[in-house]
């Protein structure tokens, strides 16, 4: 994930850079094909980069913080289950969406 927030970036200068030249020069062309042909299509990209590049550092960011947490581990090892039945009875919530399969027949003593 982080080599394409790198790559981005770097995609993101070049373009900047390649701004700069057209500035410079109007009758610049760009024999690749990959970079804008104007000022205002260089603009352009360079906003659809920051944007991805923003996506991609926030979804980095969530991935990491929950690679930290394991959220089912608390529910099994620390939550007593009859709390946790109890509330999902009071709140109209499937218990199968609470449990898998393997819990519900561990816990059986708890959904009584």
């Amino acid at each position: 994930m982080q080599t394409v927030i790198d790559d981005k970036k770097k995609e993101l200068k070049d373009i900047d850079a390649w701004k700069k030249k057209l500035k410079k020069d109007a009758k610049a062309v760009d024999k690749s094909g990959k970079m804008p042909k104007s000022s205002e299509a260089c603009d352009a990209k360079s906003k659809k980069l920051k944007e991805q590049i923003t996506t991609k550092e926030y979804e980095l960011k969530n991935k990491q913080d929950n690679a930290e947490v394991a959220l089912s581990t608390s529910k099994i090892n620390y939550m007593d289950p009859r709390i946790t039945i109890a509330w999902a009875k009071k709140k109209e919530v499937p218990i199968e969406k609470l449990f898998p399969k393997t819990l519900r027949s561990k816990f059986a003593w708890a959904m009584d």
